[in-house]
């Protein structure tokens, strides 16, 4: 069995397994300020914060591979035309810096759609990369990615309720 060193990454959704020099984020949720401002709360993007991050993990640790454990985009069933142009956006300059890495979530349905042709896109029962099990989490995973010497999960991002009075 191999050993790897994983890294949570301080105040980011994001692990560092500097052995493999892979990047992990999960649940990004590209858009999600769109549904928050039709429930009343406006909230300006957060995609340039996003990818200012991202930036800075990729100059900070120099990654060969970037994988995205699912929850990419926000919207579903269906998906707005600026949050197209903006995941459009998003993966072609991500694919500018590393070999992408797509395990899909519950949010991310016809993903394919956005992706450049050389991003690796997998099935949403997870894949295993190296004896290191990746799933987003919200299915359950098919029995190699159970089997794997380490699991790596997505989907169990903090929430908050905001409720008056």
């Amino acid at each position: 069995m191999s050993t790897f060193t994983i890294q949570p990454i301080h105040q980011t959704p994001s692990l560092f397994i500097k052995e493999k020099k892979m990047l992990i984020l999960a649940d990004l949720h590209i858009g999600i300020e769109n549904e928050l401002q039709e429930k009343g709360l406006h909230v300006s993007s957060q995609l340039p914060q996003m990818w200012y991050m991202i930036k800075k993990l990729y100059a900070d640790y120099q990654p060969k591979d970037i994988v995205l454990l699912g929850d990419i985009k926000h919207s579903i069933p269906q998906t707005p035309f600026h949050e197209k142009k903006q995941l459009r956006r998003f993966f072609s300059d991500l694919n500018n810096m590393a070999t992408i890495h797509i395990i899909p979530g519950n949010h991310d349905g016809n993903i394919k759609w956005y992706l450049p042709e050389d991003v690796i896109l997998y099935e949403s029962d997870g894949t295993v990369l190296d004896s290191i099990g990746l799933l987003h989490g919200h299915r359950w995973p098919k029995k190699s990615v159970l089997q794997a010497s380490y699991l790596l999960m997505g989907h169990t991002h903090p929430t908050v309720m905001l409720q008056d009075r």
